[in-house]
């Protein structure tokens, strides 16, 4: 049996496991705009004895080409999702409640949806501990793997490859993960690499510290200063425990503005449990177990390795329980995870049963005043399959004990758009506005927004006669013919005092000045 490594704490020895259980605008003549009097068709229209008519440019514009280059950049994750890294395909209940996968820092994340879903009412069942949980109103992200072994020797490289007097507090190396050592880039340093096919392998040895400073690390990007481990979800200086008591005085939950996190004990609950069409589409409901049934979790080898290999001769669906009894290889600790990849939560989940027990943010508070942080689901070697029934916690546990049934699976929330994606849709309207704005100046018309800037930047610095309609024409359409250039009726025609003239060159302002003259189409 794997050793436990509970390291000291003040006061009694931690429990090893509680179980507690264009078209352009028509509109001429109106608004109060300026209005081009003699202004020639642009080579986008021509007039002549009939209608102005339209003629399709022949090249895009520089924004319009800048828009689409922006496009080009922006990462596919913004508006699809990508195939899996794993390879493992949602299933039909998981595609139905629509959870979509992502990858962020190398971690396959699927989003959970839903957000206001009741929660859990419970069956009936004595000492249903869930009752009233599992509520969420809000989309968040969830890890469809426990952390790897790839994701996890990424992380201690980092924090442990770097002189002995730098070291990260809290941290253990793991004895039950797919890694082996190797030399050190830093003198005093400790670093390892992951062997081919390990890394997909659960890691258990993980304390709740150490879980949250990872989180902190993922929070800063992956950055190798110290204080990107100290602190960013969680507050590393708080991690310790109050006199000689057994009451820990870690933070009790993340830091506002967090990006990546343990899960609540209702984000993990509603992950594992809730089927936003538990009982027809739209309707919402509950299963008791975190395989998408009511039935229950069959423990065994996973069925690619050992066919009929679970109990009474059934496929194995979780990597917990005592199958390692009767089928000593191979051994529990070797099996990686997605081994079971029909075997998933409504959302899509893997091995929410088996692999390790889950820490998540929740305490518990005993009789004595003694607390615990919350672990959930059951794990290998030995994981008894009933703490992967909703009314039931695997086990509660002081933040500081990392024994090898201990992992977690990390949350996140909803990535923000990129920056320069919000940008592309602005230049993307933006270029709309200005090729109707410009149709409408060509034609003699208006907008609801003063045109004289863009019809004088259009003329270059020709010499350019511009008139304000007079009341009359603002409640009037001009007439939809010319004779080569634009005309008013009687009824539309200004006023002297309106009627000025100018030479002056337009300065180019905005994104205009980024390009060179050269490549701005010119207009006669």
């Amino acid at each position: 049996m794997p050793p436990n490594r509970s390291p000291q704490v003040p006061g009694p020895r931690p429990v090893a496991s509680c179980r507690c259980s264009s078209t352009p605008s028509q509109r001429e003549g109106a608004g109060g705009g300026f209005v081009p009097r003699d202004f020639h068709a642009t080579p986008k229209y021509r007039s002549s004895d009939g209608p102005l008519t339209r003629h399709r440019p022949t090249a895009r514009s520089p924004l319009h080409l800048f828009f689409f280059a922006l496009l080009a950049l922006t990462p596919a994750t913004a508006f699809a999702n990508p195939i899996p890294p794993s390879g493992i395909p949602l299933t039909p209940t998981a595609i139905a409640s629509g959870g979509r996968i992502t990858v962020s820092h190398g971690i396959e994340f699927v989003t959970i949806g839903a957000p206001g879903n009741a929660p859990w009412m419970g069956d009936g069942t004595p000492q249903d501990r869930a009752i009233g949980r599992g509520g969420v109103g809000y989309e968040y992200r969830i890890g469809r793997f426990e952390v790897t072994t790839e994701q996890w020797v990424e992380f201690y490289n980092a924090a442990f490859d770097r002189p002995a007097d730098d070291r990260i507090p809290h941290l253990i190396p793991s004895d039950h993960w797919g890694a082996v050592s190797t030399p050190a880039m830093t003198p005093g340093g400790q670093r390892w690499r992951v062997p081919a096919g390990n890394e997909y392998r659960a890691v258990g040895d993980i304390s709740w510290r150490m879980a949250a400073i990872y989180c902190n690390w993922l929070h800063n990007d992956k950055s190798t200063n110290r204080e990107a481990f100290l602190n960013g979800a969680y507050d590393v200086s708080t991690f310790g425990y109050v006199g000689d008591s057994n009451t820990f005085s870690d933070q009790a939950a993340r830091s506002p503005g967090a990006k990546y996190f343990i899960p609540t004990w209702d984000e993990w609950l509603k992950a594992a449990h809730y089927d936003p069409n538990r009982n027809g589409p739209d309707q919402g409901g509950w299963w008791t177990w975190s395989n998408a049934t009511d039935v229950g979790i069959i423990p065994g080898p996973p069925p690619s390795i050992i066919p009929g290999g679970g109990t009474g001769g059934a496929d194995g669906q979780a990597n917990s329980g005592a199958w390692w009894m009767t089928h000593p290889s191979p051994s529990p600790f070797s099996v990686p995870l997605g081994s079971y990849p029909t075997v998933q939560s409504p959302w899509g989940l893997l091995d929410v049963a088996g692999g390790t027990t889950e820490w998540t943010e929740e305490q518990i508070i005993l009789q004595s005043g003694t607390r615990f942080r919350v672990s959930d689901g059951s794990f290998w070697f030995d994981g008894p399959p009933q703490h992967d029934h909703i009314r039931s916690i695997s086990s509660g546990q002081f933040p500081n004990v990392s024994t090898f049934e201990y992992g977690f699976r990390i949350a996140a929330v909803i990535p923000a758009p990129p920056s320069f994606a919000l940008l592309a849709l602005g230049l993307g309207v933006a270029c709309s506005r200005r090729r109707k704005d410009s149709s409408s100046c060509a034609r003699g018309g208006t907008s609801a927004r003063p045109l004289h800037r863009l019809c004088l930047r259009r003329a270059g610095s020709r010499t350019v006669t511009w008139w304000r309609p007079s009341t009359a024409a603002r409640s009037s359409r001009l007439p939809s013919t010319t004779t080569g250039r634009l005309s008013t009726s009687a009824r539309s025609r200004p006023t002297p005092r309106s009627t000025f003239s100018t030479t002056r060159p337009v300065r180019r302002r905005g994104l205009g000045a980024l390009f060179p003259r050269s490549l701005v189409p010119s207009f006669p």
